[in-house]
């Protein structure tokens, strides 16, 4: 042991509890990867689960949609309206 500054004791590590550290930790690194590819897993499960029910759910409107594929018209369009002054609008405050 050793005398740090402040009068602390500091101990330093011997051998055996570095090696054992180190095992201790390779351990707990094996042991979170492990957990994170489980985790991985369950999540891309999930979404693949979800992806198919909603797949499975939303066939008719597919269906639907291509058997109607020939009545949609595409185009545009222009509003040609004259557009009113304010003095001449019927919802204008100052014309009630």
């Amino acid at each position: 042991m050793l005398c740090a500054p402040g009068n602390r004791l500091v101990h330093n590590p011997g051998m055996l509890q570095r090696f054992i550290g180190a095992v201790v930790g390779a351990l707990a690194f094996v042991f979170l990867f492990i957990f994170a590819s489980f985790v991985l897993a369950l999540v891309v499960a999930a979404g693949l689960l979800i992806g198919g029910w909603l797949w499975w759910r939303t066939r008719h409107l597919r269906r639907t949609a291509r058997q109607q594929k020939g009545s949609i018209i595409e185009g545009e369009f222009r509003d040609e309206t004259a557009p009113q002054r304010i003095e001449r609008r019927t919802d204008h405050p100052a014309n009630e």
